[in-house]
């Protein structure tokens, strides 16, 4: 499934998506997710874009950790930009208890292919060769959690691994520079039904920068905190939206327009000038 809309709300927010299934127990290519995180990197300044993969973590980490984990988003390996990488702080959504202990519905956590088993979710960083991903980390939940950004950002997106096979909803709600804030619903759309999905999901606002992003991940109601929807992120990344060229570049067609009619012009002076 490959789909790019725009919110009726925010004339200027879209979003692009992109979901690759495989047989249950298997890893999926990138497919059509990968098709949609091209399709959202067209609509962003390349020597903007930057990029965080979980890979510098300590496996096991939680938002208990001391200090809790800092996302650090550095340039992509084709991205022209050289800057300084840009941070955002990851964080529960609700505050969480004195004795530091996780509510049993966020289990946030940095995880490994090389330490636990496979339950459908995996790392995508490292890319895609031999039927396999790369071996690497990424960060699991099955519950609410925020990232606030040091600077604003225009564009976000990230990969998904193993969402909605147990039903689960995430919706992202998006706070901007001026506090008002934007619900983008159900973005995993039908379930999956298969362990091992994969899925990219991108936005892109011109008008607006974001602050802080919240994932919020819904279970299905009854449901126990062992049977819980667990879902994987890997690959965030953030970036600058492409603004509209207030001075295009004419096309050669209109080039050669001009051309001929600066020709005529001057072929027309030079009668009036001979009749003279």
């Amino acid at each position: 499934m490959l789909s790019s809309t725009a919110l009726t709300s925010q004339a200027e927010l879209v979003t692009k998506t992109g979901t690759s299934t495989s047989a249950a127990g298997t890893v999926p290519a990138p497919g059509n997710a990968a098709v949609a995180k091209e399709a959202f990197l067209q609509l962003i300044n390349p020597t903007s874009v930057r990029t965080e993969g979980f890979e510098t973590f300590a496996v096991g980490e939680t938002f208990q950790s001391v200090p809790r984990p800092l996302l650090t988003f550095v340039p992509t390996a084709g991205s022209t930009g050289t800057g300084t990488p840009e941070t955002g702080d990851l964080i529960p959504s609700a505050p969480l208890p004195s004795d530091r202990q996780p509510p049993p519905q966020n289990p946030g956590l940095i995880a490994s292919s090389t330490s636990s088993g496979f339950a459908g979710r995996f790392n995508t960083t490292g890319g895609y060769s031999n039927d396999t991903w790369a071996s690497g980390q990424w960060w699991e939940a099955s519950g609410d959690f925020d990232i606030a950004f040091a600077t604003g950002v225009s564009a976000f997106g990230f990969y998904l691994t193993d969402s909605n096979d147990f039903l689960g909803q995430l919706d992202l709600v998006l706070t901007d520079e001026n506090d008002v804030e934007t619900t983008i619903n159900d973005i995993t759309g039908t379930s999956a039904s298969e362990s091992g999905s994969l899925q990219f999901f991108g936005f892109v606002d011109k008008a607006k920068t974001y602050k802080r992003v919240r994932f919020d991940i819904t279970q299905v109601p009854g449901t126990e905190p062992s049977n819980y929807d667990v879902v994987g992120f890997d690959d965030l990344l953030i970036g600058a939206a492409k603004t509209d060229n207030p001075n295009p570049v004419p096309e050669p067609a209109t080039l050669a327009l001009a051309a001929l009619g600066l020709g005529a012009l001057a072929a027309t002076r030079r009668r009036k000038s001979t009749k003279d």
